[in-house]
């Protein structure tokens, strides 16, 4: 099929989560935060297509973090996530890390491994937006009551360090069954159809670590990109082979090679084998049994370095570029549902909405006996939908500034009844077969102009009531009783919203003149 724009294409699925809301991109793709591999070039094609790119910056020094942003910034101008892993990093470069990070304005960071409560609080703190990649139940729970805003779920068939020792099968369920928070899939992805199983069990979003790799704008050596095209699932293997630079017993899954196999073992004695220089990278030595893995200018013994992968390994047959390679999982991600029936379907509770797209919009084709026309009805949506993007937006980049637990817990309860609106609107579109545009109401800058937390809520209440004088305007010139039921649902939401923020708006202003 041709190529279409990705954010329009994602519109079409009719599948705009909460997770796009929060990261402010268009598509629900994110890069993994490969150490070496995912640098500037691989991050910012990632953000460029509309999803978020992400730096891997594990034990990187604080000069080269600040290159690397400095050149993903040069290249792009969209959201975009740095990696950092507390678990395999000095505290000493860890605290420079963060301080860097907090110079430099970088709006999301990603942490992986174990929770760290003091380090997540820091960058909360600071308004960053946290997005914790887990392996299991328990370090979700953590990451959540740490203060996370997105999970990232990492299922067992992972390429690189992985955490846990679930399937993303079974790991993404749980997770994301009572999780008040977007969880996203990880591990064995790399086709339409693969993101779509992800989405039925649950996740918000993917993430792409192998798919990547074996992109053009990848910092992996060209060898480890053809190995893994050449590369079958039962090519991989969960091993702790590789361990110097990391906490002992941190498995990887790799493609097999002569230190997985066991060919290579530490006859020497331990601590003279871990010290065998087997390459350069960078100018600086490769260890044997490290877990640097090749990158673009490597040599000496590429072969016995750590080629990660993950099973999806067996899904890609070419070294791409990043657009291309998240093009076409998207569009088969398309095809396929249209190939499912769920394209131009509304719910099979309501036969009318059964019809397709051009018999249901006849109904609304001209203005007649005080109906809205259709152009006025796309029009009043696509308004909407800018505000309520606009109102989520707001409630998500607010919620670092709460100057308490009870407003923090509503400012996420306005967020989720903003997305749900955001939802029922795109609902009313996909039904009458019109196309949401992708914009944001400058709504959010007026907000976000002001510095002051209780004055930015009074806007906020504002914006709710603006909200409401909209619907008041439009519902009773809909003829649609389906039309009209989804509005009502997102109207009485807001009737009670801007009561419930009056009133502890008033609570929290008395309470401070005390």
């Amino acid at each position: 099929m041709n190529a279409i724009d990705s954010s329009l294409l994602w519109a079409e699925l009719n599948l705009h989560t909460p997770l796009l809301d929060i990261i402010g991109c268009e598509i629900p793709v994110i890069g993994a935060g490969m150490g070496g591999v995912a640098r500037a070039e691989l991050a910012a094609a990632v953000s460029n297509k509309g999803g978020l790119g992400t730096l891997g910056m594990v034990r990187e020094e604080p000069e080269f973090i600040f290159d690397q942003v400095e050149q993903l910034r040069s290249l792009c101008s969209k959201p975009f996530s740095v990696n950092l892993i507390p678990s395999a990093t000095d505290r000493k470069l860890l605290a420079k890390q963060v301080d860097c990070l907090v110079e430099l304005d970088v709006p999301i960071v990603t942490l992986f491994w174990d929770v760290d409560f003091e380090l997540i609080e820091r960058f909360k703190n600071e308004s960053f937006i946290v997005i914790h990649q887990v392996g299991s139940e328990e370090d979700g729970i953590k990451a959540r009551a740490a203060g996370a805003d997105v999970l990232i779920a990492q299922g067992f068939e992972a390429g690189g360090h992985v955490r846990g020792k679930t399937v993303l099968q079974n790991l993404l369920p749980v997770l994301s069954r009572n999780s008040a928070i977007p969880v996203v899939a990880a591990g064995g992805i790399a086709t339409g159809a693969q993101l779509l199983a992800a989405f039925s069990l649950g996740a918000q979003g993917i993430c792409l670590g192998t798919a990547l790799l074996a992109t053009e704008e990848s910092n992996a050596h060209q060898i480890h990109k053809t190995q893994v095209v050449q590369a079958g699932a039962e090519d991989t293997v969960y091993s702790e082979k590789f361990s110097i630079n990391w906490p002992e017993k941190a498995p990887v899954r790799v493609l097999t090679n002569a230190v997985t196999d066991g060919i290579v073992v530490e006859h020497e004695g331990v601590k003279k084998a871990r010290c065998r220089e087997i390459g350069q990278q960078d100018g600086k030595p490769i260890y044997l049994f490290s877990t640097d893995s090749p990158l673009r200018g490597a040599t000496g013994a590429l072969d016995l370095m750590p080629m990660y992968a993950g099973q999806s390994c067996a899904q890609i047959d070419s070294i791409n570029s990043v657009a291309g390679r998240i093009g076409s999982i998207l569009d088969e991600a398309k095809i396929i549902y249209q190939q499912l029936g769920f394209s131009g379907r509304a719910d099979a509770t309501d036969s009318k909405e059964l019809a397709s797209n051009p018999c249901f919009a006849h109904e609304v084709s001209g203005s007649y006996g005080g109906f809205a026309d259709y152009e006025e009805i796309r029009d009043s949506l696509n308004t909407l939908l800018a505000a309520e993007r606009a109102g989520a937006k707001v409630c998500a980049l607010s919620m670092a500034m709460a100057p308490d637990e009870s407003w923090l817990e509503f400012l996420k309860s306005i967020h989720r009844d903003e997305v749900d609106s955001c939802r029922l609107i795109l609902q009313c579109m996909h039904l009458l077969g019109m196309e949401p545009h992708s914009e944001v109401g400058d709504f959010v800058d007026k907000c976000l102009s002001i510095p002051e937390f209780y004055p930015r809520m009074e806007l906020l209440n504002k914006g709710q009531k603006w909200v409401l004088k909209q619907l008041e305007s439009l519902l009773p010139r809909l003829e649609s009783d389906s039309l009209r039921q989804r509005l009502v649902t997102m109207q009485q939401e807001h009737v009670w919203n801007v009561a419930r923020l009056k009133t502890q708006l008033a609570s929290s202003i008395a309470s401070t003149r005390q």
